[in-house]
């Protein structure tokens, strides 16, 4: 934690937890109201397989976008690496540049804006394929299609229900 003091400048507050990493999370959970009460939290553990685990459990901990996993630079275990490497300039962007921790599964919405603003381009084929007779039973085929996204529109003449729809693709 000294170490990381002294690459931030000793302008942040740093903390350190008592007994290394396999008790992060205990040690964290008895001071989880004080450290709840910064604006961001960045864990910055080891750079091995034990401290990045660590670090996803600590992150774990609290809400939503409030901690941050720091990443350090290629090559260096621990914050004291940098410092003896007198690499104040590569910390502090690596302290700085460190993402927000998000649970798998969880996205946050910025990294879809990209998506979300790009147009979609429809085509439309009037009937490209239909039932024919009386039933519902269809096959489609599109021999190739461009690569992308794909809408599917289905329209119905009368009101339905139980309707199923299933897509194969193959590459």
């Amino acid at each position: 934690a000294m170490s990381v003091y002294q690459l931030l400048g000793s302008k942040y507050a740093v903390v350190s937890i008592k007994n290394g990493v396999a008790s992060a999370v205990k040690d964290i959970k008895k001071s989880y109201d004080w450290l709840e009460g910064f604006d961001n939290i960045v864990i910055n553990f080891d750079n091995d397989d034990v401290g990045r685990e660590a670090s996803q459990k600590v992150a774990e901990l609290f809400a939503p976008s409030k901690a941050k996993i720091l990443k350090l630079p290629e090559g260096y275990k621990d914050a004291n690496d940098l410092l003896k490497d007198n690499k104040y300039q590569e910390y502090v962007k690596s302290w700085w540049n460190a993402p927000v921790y998000a649970p798998d599964g969880i996205i946050k919405g910025e990294s879809l804006l990209d998506d979300v603003l790009a147009p979609v381009v429809r085509s439309t084929v009037s009937y490209g394929c239909r039932s024919n007779g009386s039933n519902n039973d269809e096959v489609c085929t599109f021999d190739a299609p461009q690569a992308g996204v794909w809408h599917i529109d289905v329209y119905g003449y009368t009101n339905s229900s139980g309707i199923k729809l299933g897509l194969t693709a193959t590459p």
